[in-house]
């Protein structure tokens, strides 16, 4: 039985946390397109930046018992880990407020990535 080829699928750009009436959600995505190519099969790699704060440490914890490989998940001791307030009306219509300036927008190219 031949098995099937996996593909490497990077996920490059926004991680973040969506504050969401009923909680927290990790999202960005990137980082959603690399997950669900994970559970498809295929190797998959978050190029991101997340914050050396409590929610950056949170993300990683959470990536961290899924299959996706963080390895090329960056550190911000400068900038926070970004984050999205989702709001909803009295019709339930959503309105979202994004935080500016966060690690993920000072997403560095590396040696390493290439």
């Amino acid at each position: 039985m031949k098995s099937e080829a996996k593909y490497i699928v990077v996920g490059l750009g926004e991680l973040l946390w969506d504050i969401l009436p009923s909680g927290r959600q990790l999202g960005g995505a990137p980082a959603n397109f690399a997950y669900m190519a994970a559970l498809l099969g295929d190797r998959a790699i978050i190029a991101s930046r997340v914050g050396d704060d409590t929610l950056g440490h949170e993300t990683l914890q959470q990536l961290e018992q899924t299959s996706l490989d963080v390895s090329h998940v960056q550190l911000d001791a400068a900038h926070p880990t970004g984050t999205v307030r989702v709001e909803l009306d009295d019709k339930d219509k959503p309105t979202y407020t994004i935080q500016e300036d966060v690690a993920w927008d000072h997403i560095e190219f590396t040696p390493d990535w290439q």
